[in-house]
Formats: structure tokens, sequence, C-alpha cells
């Protein structure tokens, strides 16, 4: 991938990860990297074209990052990526954070956060059936542990206080294990 585009991508995901759609313009981007306006518009047409991308290739690190839901430290790289997702506690899960702001996206990049939550559910089932949970309770589990998990780090964010995740993450471990 160009260096450039790179560069644009990053810059927009820290700013939807900590401000959200409208925490950042083409504008600020270019200031940010020192070069000219024209040149984030070479890359992206206009801010949807950005955020679809941006979030195409967090969904896709995301899955990297989890790997195959069929080993055993699956449900262990789930959690850590969660806890990767928070760093600091200025940063959050980049979906989590556009889904909140369904009103201002496209129909695309709504669809692709919907994408992404439907593919967590699908691998947390995976992950969870490949422990011996039976399917129905695969499945149930997968929709409240991706859920509890994302309100956990939406609320350690908003609160400062990340204990709002790591006691979200202690209780899914008390239901996996």
């Amino acid at each position: 991938m160009n260096a450039t585009r790179q560069q644009i991508l990053d810059c927009a995901e820290t700013a939807i990860k900590s401000g959200g759609y409208s925490a950042f313009s083409f504008r600020s981007i270019a200031d940010q990297l020192d070069i000219k306006s024209a040149s984030v518009h070479y890359h992206f047409p206009n801010k949807d074209d950005l955020v679809l991308a941006a979030t195409e290739r967090y969904c896709e690190q995301f899955f990297e990052a989890i790997g195959d839901a069929g080993d055993s430290g699956a449900l262990d790289r789930y959690l850590q990526a969660f806890d990767a997702a928070l760093g600091t506690g200025q940063g959050m899960c980049l979906c989590a954070v556009l889904a909140t702001e369904a009103e201002l996206l496209t129909e695309t990049v709504a669809q692709r956060i919907g994408d992404f939550a439907k593919a967590n559910q699908t691998w947390l089932k995976s992950a969870l059936e490949h422990r011996g949970r039976d399917t129905d309770e695969a499945a149930s589990l997968a929709y409240l542990i991706f859920a509890s998990l994302e309100g956990g780090i939406t609320f350690a964010r908003i609160s400062r206080d990340r204990k709002f995740l790591d006691e979200a993450m202690n209780g899914v471990r008390r239901l996996i294990d």
C-alpha cells in the first residue's frame, strides 16, 4: 500500500477512535501529515470513502489479530484484541465508535459496521463450539460476549476508567472457563 495512503488511514483511524466521524477533516489530516489537502482527496475522493477504507482495514486487522477460532488460544486473543483497542484509555473499537453515529454514516459504511458485528458473533460462536458449547448456547453467549466487551470498552473510555473493560473481560473469562 502506498505510504501516504497508509498514513492518511492511520490518521483517520486515530481520529475516529478518539472522537468519531466528525473528529477530523481532510484539512486536519493534511495538516498532520504536512501534505496538501488535495493529496488526501487523491487517495480518497470524499470522507465517506476514507471512513469506509479505514473501517475495512480495521476489520481486516482485527480478524487477523484474533486468528483462527478453532485453536486453543482463540478466546484469549479475542480478549487481548479488545484490551489493545482500548490501549491507554483514549482509543476504542473503531466500529463501536461509528455504530454510535449511525445517522452520520452512508449505507455502505453502516453495512460494513453491521457486518463486523455479525462476523464477531460468528467467530465467537465457532470458538465456543470448539470449546464444547452446544450450538444454541454458543450463539447466545457469542452475542453476550460481544455486547459486554463493546459496552465495557465504551464505558471505560467515557469514564476514563478501564475497570469497565477489565470487569467485562473477567466476566467473559468466567463464562468461557
